[in-house]
Formats: structure tokens, C-alpha cells, sequence
């Protein structure tokens, strides 16, 4: 069941998080990964069909949906928009899911992206 897209809602689906103490700790090695996945944006983004078998031999998509799954075209890593950030925390709040309230400044650290 689709709910919506990420274009109905205005926040994005995907979220990669790393806590304060890994980026602390561990930040080369998360800017690392964040190149990889901006170089593999363009990759896909520039001949998204040679990536068919690659969704069936190694990300285990069934066979029958290699030639019918519709690629998306891939963004570069970015800190969310800070409304992207309001409306999910707002979101959290109504579901009282939150803790303590909490501000886009308390979740977003871009030093991990701040190559590009």
C-alpha cells in the first residue's frame, strides 16, 4: 500500500542518522560513505537501465520486477530542510513520541556532508 510520496509530503522517505559520539568518533569515515553514495547517485542517475540485474543479483529483488521497477532519480546527500524537520517532529509530537520537544538545531550536523 502506497501512502504517499515523499513529493505529496515534503519529507523525504530515506534518512541516514548517525548520533553525535559516531560523527564525534568516526567522522572520516562517515564522509566516506557519504561520497560513495553521491558517487553512486551519479552513476545510477546517468544509465539508470544498466542497473537492471544488479536489483535482481545483488540487492534480491524478485526476478519479475527487474524490468518493471521504475527508477527514481537519486539526490545527493543533503541535511533535510529545517520545515522537513518541524513537520516530522510535529508529526512525532501529535503521536506523543517524543521524550523532551526538540528543535531542527538539536538533529542536524553537517559536517559529514560538507564536501560538496
Amino acid at each position: 500500500i502506497l501512502v504517499g510520496t515523499t513529493d505529496e509530503s515534503g519529507i523525504d522517505a530515506a534518512v541516514m542518522l548517525f548520533s553525535k559520539a559516531v560523527l564525534d568518533r568516526r567522522l572520516d569515515e562517515v564522509r566516506k560513505l557519504y561520497a560513495s553514495y553521491a558517487e553512486a547517485t551519479d552513476r545510477i542517475n546517468a544509465d539508470p537501465e544498466s542497473y537492471r540485474d544488479f536489483l535482481v543479483e545483488k540487492a534480491a529483488f524478485p526476478a519479475e520486477v527487474r524490468d518493471a521497477y521504475r527508477f527514481v532519480r537519486y539526490r545527493k546527500p543533503a541535511l533535510p530542510d529545517s520545515s522537513q524537520i518541524k513537520a516530522a517532529l510535529a508529526w512525532m509530537d501529535a503521536r506523543k513520541l517524543l521524550s523532551r520537544p526538540l528543535s531542527a538545531a538539536d538533529l542536524l550536523d553537517g559536517r559529514a556532508i560538507a564536501a560538496w
